[in-house]
């Protein structure tokens, strides 16, 4: 059944034009930073949008995301009313649409993750995908890591730390630091120039929820400047 929704951002409108889709039935195609990142977002919108309104899609994959100018559009709906089937099949199907998006997700963020250590800067052994320390979130904190020092260094100084407020880390990388910080509670600041290291902590950011703001080279009034100042 195809219930009756009021007008929303996830899903196409009739008689509306939209773009080429994100990807095939067996992956994305889309390889743009801050398209991955908006599309990250979306999905997490996505996911609230089927919850509050008690909706299931079923066939959630690339080929069914359009892009619609800076957003999405997803298609192909076969709308069904949650509260409409048995409990078993509605449990099944939820975790369908779960999964799937979970599942794009990752693919995001380890497309993120490969582009780090293409480019050689200077005093840099990096290589493509390279990780200097763990990452520490499911699934990603199996991607083989250069060092695993930042456990006992965060250890060290977390017994000098307040019990609350703002943490400036600076040279954030990928977030290790940062996102161990915000897990205590912590709001924090990270601050890093690389530009493909700036995008993983952001794409990690949306997909931890963890309260955490990242910059990169930007004008004085950011971080960066009142640092230099």
């Amino acid at each position: 059944m195809i219930p009756e929704l009021p007008d929303n951002p996830y899903t196409q409108r009739p008689g509306m034009v939209y773009g080429e889709p994100v990807g095939t039935q067996e992956g994305l195609t889309v390889q743009e930073p801050e398209e991955l990142l908006r599309l990250l977002s979306w999905l997490n919108g996505l996911m609230l949008f089927l919850e509050e309104n008690d909706l299931q899609h079923h066939d959630i994959h690339p080929a069914n995301i359009l892009r619609d100018e800076d957003t999405f559009k997803l298609i192909d709906w076969e709308w069904c009313n949650k509260k409409e089937l048995p409990i078993g099949m509605n449990l099944y199907y939820s975790y369908v649409d779960r999964r799937a998006v979970e599942l794009l997700a990752r693919q995001i963020i380890f497309t993120l993750i490969s582009r780090l250590g293409h480019t050689y800067k200077d005093g840099s052994s990096a290589y493509p995908g390279w990780v200097y320390h763990p990452i520490p979130f499911e699934p990603f904190i199996r991607i083989p890591a250069h060092s695993y020092a930042c456990y006992s260094e965060f250890d060290a100084i977390t017994p000098l730390l307040p019990e609350s407020g703002t943490v400036t880390d600076i040279g954030c990388a990928i977030g290790n630091f940062s996102f161990k910080m915000a897990d205590l509670g912590f709001q924090v600041i990270g601050l890093e120039r690389d530009e493909d290291a700036l995008n993983v902590c952001k794409a990690l950011q949306i997909w931890s929820g963890l309260p955490a703001r990242f910059c990169g080279e930007e004008p004085d009034e950011s971080p960066w400047g009142r640092v230099r100042g």
